[in-house]
């Protein structure tokens, strides 16, 4: 969804992975170009087609090093495309779905969320400064109200632009995956929804339905919220059978 944006800066894709023995992994990568920076949209789709160029070359069965090897190349490619001009920025999700595990890398702010006996949580780090904006209220230097509005809070601390990256969250062991699990990989377009909780709720009416079917609910959701700033949004969603 376009959003309020004069263009698109996200874009998506789920990839073909053979591996040993027999199987067929779910893998996909999203990533969102910095809004308002010139060269967001076009460092997303660099991004996004560098870190799934480097897979179809190598083997599942050591998903830690693929990834980071990808986003290092994607990460490259921008640089080299860019010759060290303000050229702007994206997040990555990547991540690979395995018979009863998951491994992702990321960086930015987008998410990987986990929808599981009707709770949702975020299993990726959030590199914008919202976290940082939260230890400042539990410490008590700012209020509630001043952390949710401070004019920073999206600013990102680490985001693929050709540079050295500051932050990089993966997780170093498969994570354990249940029957029903769902995971919703999106861009922040969707940060309303999941700040006033609103989305666990509705995840919880729909969790029966099909993933591509959720997927639509939740750009509905998103669209009716009617937000004057609305950000670009894009949501992968995938049910664990």
């Amino acid at each position: 969804m376009l959003g309020r944006r004069d263009r698109q800066e996200d874009c998506y894709a789920f990839c073909e992975w053979e591996s040993e023995p027999v199987y067929e992994p779910l893998v996909g990568v999203l990533a969102d170009g910095m809004g308002g920076h010139e060269g967001g949209d076009l460092a997303s789709k660099i991004a996004l087609q560098f870190f799934i160029d480097v897979l179809p070359n190598e083997r599942l069965e050591d998903p830690v090093s693929v990834f980071k090897d990808a986003l290092q190349r994607a990460n490259d490619v921008i640089a080299e495309r860019t010759q060290g001009d303000d050229f702007g920025g994206t997040t990555l999700v990547g991540f690979s779905v395995a018979q009863d595990h998951l491994h992702w890398i990321s960086v930015g702010d987008s998410y990987l969320l986990l929808f599981r006996d009707g709770k949702l949580r975020r299993l990726n780090e959030d590199h914008s400064m919202r976290p940082e904006l939260l230890i400042e209220y539990e410490a008590g230097k700012i209020s509630k109200e001043g952390m949710e509005s401070h004019p920073d809070r999206n600013a990102l601390r680490s985001y693929l632009a050709g540079v050295e990256i500051p932050m990089i969250d993966q997780n170093q062991e498969p994570f354990a995956l249940q029957n029903r699990d769902m995971l919703i990989v999106a861009s922040d377009g969707i940060d309303d929804l999941v700040y006033n909780d609103s989305l666990e709720q509705l995840l919880a009416e729909w969790k029966e339905e099909d993933a591509s079917s959720i997927a639509d609910r939740i750009m509905e959701a998103v669209e009716a919220l009617e937000d004057d700033e609305q950000d670009n949004t894009s949501v992968m969603v995938i049910k664990v059978p």
